[in-house]
């Protein structure tokens, strides 16, 4: 008989590459998967996603403790009382249901710690609610057979925070090694002249994309193109009108995980200008960064300690300071009028794309889930 694992997360999963990518490794090491995520209100989801087993939980609210009481109370009753072998939950915020379905029906847990909770910048002004979820982390890590985490110093972090931990492993989030190619489906294809920058993914403060607009608004003959969805899009929009740059600065909704590589390979730089506004900030290591590189898009980078790294280690683009639009604006036109850096940059993308890859990262997840199956 298969032994089964359940994915655990207050998140809609379609975009999320990190669970859709351990899924697929539980999968491939033979377990029978089963997923729980959240349902955005008013849209209508099937029961599978991509032949996954999804079940959808929606609540009423978008924001807010009642949301997450909500959340927590529907998944508590949903799975409760039924059997699995491994429950791996991303995130904080699902860990109350899951403190108390062990109080019920013990299961080997995994922990992933897509981001460092005591260092997320939503707590800075709120100290009460900061001291409650971090008291509830506690209380689960006792619990937890192996804790993932996504970048080394995020995993040292854990370790001198909760000394208790059994294991921790880092699984970064890579894509799927691919040779990109021009889309097929004309829809994905950009209609922009050259040269063009690329950011794809949340609109999300401390992503540095307000300064980046500032930048482009420097540079002649360039085009920006902002790819997805998020809280401060409407801020952003109004700032590309203030500045008179909608002939150069474009929108997009999000554009699938199966095509997002062969999609950013059209683009001449990509960036990630994360702001070091909190730890969980400093020591990132956005999706979007290796997707640039497996895609064979030089990175415009944040001057982070962890991008600097596989700046530097792998020779791929350049840092800059996220905060400072005359910078960052400086960086892109360093790049953009030096062709010959920027092929080298891009040879050096497909090299690096050989290493930073799932397959190769996927080894260490699939050991973990193996050594429960005894």
């Amino acid at each position: 008989m298969k032994k089964t694992i359940l994915y655990v997360t207050i998140e809609p999963i379609e975009y999320r590459r990190r669970i859709l990518n351990q899924i697929e490794t539980a999968r491939q090491a033979g377990f029978e998967v089963e997923i729980f995520s959240l349902g955005e209100k008013g849209k209508d989801y099937k029961e599978s996603i991509d032949r996954l087993n999804v079940k959808k939980i929606t609540v009423p609210l978008d924001k807010g403790p009642l949301k997450f009481i909500i959340f927590n109370l529907k998944l508590f009753f949903k799975f409760f009382l039924k059997k699995y072998d491994i429950v791996h939950f991303r995130g904080l915020w699902v860990i109350p249901a899951v403190i108390l379905r062990q109080l019920f029906n013990k299961s080997i847990l995994i922990y992933d710690a897509n981001e460092y909770f005591a260092g997320l910048g939503i707590f800075d002004k709120r100290p009460i609610r900061r001291a409650v979820w971090l008291s509830i982390e506690k209380m689960i890590v006792k619990k937890v057979n192996v804790l993932i985490t996504v970048s080394e110093p995020i995993a040292q972090l854990y370790k001198k925070r909760y000394p208790v931990l059994n294991k921790i492993e880092v699984i970064r989030n890579l894509p799927s090694y691919q040779i990109p190619k021009l889309p097929d489906d004309n829809s994905l294809r950009i209609n922009l002249k050259h040269p063009f920058v690329l950011f794809h993914g949340y609109f999300m403060p401390g992503r540095g994309l307000e300064n980046l607009i500032k930048a482009i608004s420097e540079i002649n003959n360039i085009n920006l193109l902002l790819v997805g969805e998020g809280s401060i899009e409407s801020s952003l929009r109004l700032l590309v009108k203030k500045l008179n740059l909608e002939h150069k600065v474009h929108f997009q909704k999000f554009v699938g995980n199966d095509f997002i590589v062969s999609f950013a390979s059209q683009a001449d730089v990509g960036v990630s200008l994360l702001e070091p506004v909190s730890l969980n900030h400093k020591f990132a290591l956005p999706n979007k960064f290796f997707e640039y590189i497996m895609a064979g898009v030089p990175v415009l980078a944040s001057r982070i300690p962890t991008l600097e790294e596989y700046i530097s280690k792998y020779n791929v683009g350049m840092v800059t300071d996220p905060t400072d639009p005359k910078q960052i604006s400086e960086s892109i036109k360093s790049m953009i009028e030096n062709p010959e850096q920027l092929r080298e940059w891009k040879d050096n993308c497909f090299k690096a794309a050989r290493i930073l890859n799932w397959e190769k990262e996927s080894q260490k997840l699939s050991s973990i889930y193996e050594s429960f199956k005894l």
